[in-house]
């Protein structure tokens, strides 16, 4: 019995997440209301967010499960050998690049790099990964370190991500505004480096 609850409990998470995604997608974060997702996941017994805690948790699940769909198939794209600054570049384009899809995906992903829940998981995440690529150039710098800068430039990315592309502010200008100061950071945290490095012989 315990597990025919637990996989009936499990059914209904997908339900409700499928049906959450897909009214997210056509109404936005703000416009997607909870009667439309129980009509669309056929759930009746009140809420249907009540199984992640309330609407917040429901995009927080969808974050987590898109952040790392999106980032695992980039590494497997570029390959285990791949420049991680590369990584993050392209995971970062692609990111920019899904948000111009829509009014919906950028009213998205502007709610998640918003509320509480949400955005302490992308600086958390982020900042792992730009540990990853700087942390070897930075020996003095710690896991704080990278979670406090990512705060700074999370409220950047918002902001790239939340201005449309037009005539003058094209996808490539926007990437170029964007990611031009993190290569310019690792160039010179790697020049640096060889230089301490070489010192040191």
């Amino acid at each position: 019995m315990r597990e025919a609850n637990h996989a009936r409990g499990a059914q209904t998470r997908r339900k409700i997440l499928s049906a959450s995604a897909k009214v997210f997608l056509q109404k936005g974060y703000a416009g997607a209301s909870s009667r439309e997702v129980a009509e669309l996941a056929g759930v009746s017994n009140g809420s249907p967010f009540y199984l992640y805690g309330n609407k917040e948790g429901v995009l927080l699940e969808l974050v987590r499960q898109m952040f790392a769909g999106q980032f695992e198939m980039v590494e497997r794209m570029l390959g285990a050998e791949a420049d991680p600054l590369l990584v993050y570049a392209v995971e970062t384009s692609l990111q920019m690049h899904i948000a111009e899809c829509s009014e919906q995906l950028r009213e998205l992903y502007a709610a998640a790099y918003t509320l509480p829940s949400t955005s302490e998981f992308i600086y958390q995440n982020t900042a792992e990964k730009l540990m990853r690529i700087f942390g070897p150039y930075l020996p003095g710098a710690t896991a704080r370190d990278f979670y406090e800068l990512d705060i700074a430039s999370a409220s950047v990315t918002r902001g790239f991500m939340a201005k449309p592309c037009d005539l003058y502010f094209t996808m490539e200008a926007k990437l170029r505004r964007y990611l031009l100061p993190a290569a310019s950071a690792s160039t010179a945290c790697r020049r640096r480096f060889s230089a301490r490095s070489w010192t040191r012989r």
